[in-house]
């Protein structure tokens, strides 16, 4: 919410409309958020204006004013106080939540729940699964206590369809595929019993998308995520299509980086960095992964060296492990190799530690194509080895399996190419979670 508070004269002047249209926009946007000392304001200008003639705007809009502000202002105190109780309520035992969710009021608020959501949301980057999931359950606690005929049944329904996505998405971190997609059907059944805003169907199916890119159906996913960009233009909702176009890209640059290029520099152009700094951190990324695959080195380089600055504005695990990993491939690529080895054996450290088993295989796979160029055939087959004991132990499944074996033979036997260890890693990509595809090298 902006600082900006409004005086009286200003809010007089706002009613008669004599603002300039810049300012009067702001103001609007300040007043419907919900500030409670400017409600309060406009409230008693409002009282003052009724029966008189209107000045500037129409009776009509006054009386739908005064019907938003008396909404919005009790839900600003509830955002207010929201972190401070869902900082209180994840400190508890779920006995004990339960218990004050269902005794006391205050837990059972619009605005808790909200928060609740985004705290399990910013957990994402922190790469930790298990505490994204507690957060996204806690909502769903509140949430489903919450009074319909206060915040009205179909809003309270939205607000829901926002938990159970929140929900899938914590499952699908997790690998839990079957309750991801149990928490997604949820969540169509409350949108169908909810206001029908459109943008909470496009929001709905880009959590789709992120499921089928995690069970490898990339082209299914930018078939999905197509249709609903299409969709969007007609709302002119710049930021939420150019999320879209990002996720549309992170799916191509699996099997088509050229065209994922064309899309991330679409995203880019309709992306507002100051409202989405995140966002933008993902797009660039992508962008640079895209031009690199696509053998446009050079340009990726200059595109990262551009762009650290972002990248440093981000020190969480995810920003900060995908920053070095990208760094080590381009160092790579460009031929500096011993440079890229030293990056990446620290790297693999990291994704093991974090236990990202897929990050871990794929950088793996990336030393060993470094091992290769290297010729250092010995080490190439220890990494391997190693990876296929932890492929045993992680329960990795019978076809991904047999992939590596392949490919340990190979290296075994001093046919095993770069060309090779890149397939294996485009079949990782895809069936890493998914038995279904089978390994064609």
């Amino acid at each position: 919410m902006s600082s900006m508070h409004l005086t009286r004269e200003a809010i007089q002047s706002f009613l008669q409309a004599a603002l300039p249209q810049a300012q009067t926009s702001c103001y609007l946007q300040h007043l419907l958020e919900g500030c409670p000392r400017c409600s309060r304001l406009l409230r008693g200008e409002l009282n003052r204006k009724r029966g008189t003639p209107p000045e500037g705007y129409s009776q009509a809009f006054l009386e739908a004013l005064s019907t938003v502000v008396d909404r919005q202002a009790p839900l600003a105190l509830e955002r207010i106080a929201a972190p401070g109780r869902a900082a209180y309520l994840n400190e508890r035992s779920w006995p004990q939540r339960r218990l004050l969710v269902a005794n006391d009021p205050r837990f059972r608020t619009w605005g808790l729940c909200e928060r609740l959501i985004h705290e399990s949301r910013q957990r994402i980057w922190c790469l930790h699964p298990d505490t994204l999931l507690d957060w996204a359950r806690c909502a769903l606690l509140v949430g489903e206590h919450l009074d319909k005929a206060h915040y009205g049944a179909a809003h309270v329904a939205d607000l829901m369809a926002d938990v159970h996505t929140n929900l899938s998405n914590a499952h699908r971190l997790r690998s839990e595929f079957q309750a991801a997609r149990r928490h997604l059907d949820t969540a169509r059944e409350m949108l169908a019993g909810g206001t029908g805003d459109e943008l909470e169907q496009v929001r709905l199916t880009s959590y789709e998308a992120s499921l089928l890119i995690s069970l490898g159906h990339f082209e299914r996913a930018v078939e999905i995520l197509d249709r609903e960009c299409g969709r969007l233009r007609r709302y002119h909702e710049d930021q939420l299509e150019a999320k879209l176009l990002v996720q549309t890209g992170a799916a191509l640059s699996y099997y088509n980086p050229a065209q994922g290029v064309e899309v991330q520099r679409k995203a880019l152009e309709l992306l507002d960095t100051r409202l989405s700094p995140r966002l933008a951190l993902c797009a660039r990324q992508v962008l640079i992964t895209c031009l690199n695959a696509s053998g446009r080195t050079q340009e990726a380089l200059m595109l990262f060296q551009a762009n650290r600055k972002l990248f440093r504005q981000f020190p969480d695990r995810w920003a900060q492990l995908h920053l070095s990993w990208t760094e080590a491939r381009l160092s790579f690529d460009l031929g500096h190799v011993e440079e890229a080895d030293a990056a990446y054996q620290r790297l693999w450290t990291d994704a093991f530690e974090l236990d990202l088993r897929l990050e871990t295989a794929l950088i793996s796979l990336d030393i060993i194509e470094i091992q290769i160029a290297l010729r250092r055939h010995e080490e190439a087959v220890q990494v391997a080895g190693r990876l296929i004991d932890l492929f045993a132990a992680w329960g990795v499944h019978r076809r991904a399996m047999q992939a590596w074996s392949l490919l340990i033979t190979a290296l075994r036997q001093h046919t095993a190419s770069r060309g090779l260890v890149s397939e294996l890693a485009r079949y990782l990509r895809r069936a890493w979670r998914n038995p279904e595809f089978e390994f064609s090298p």
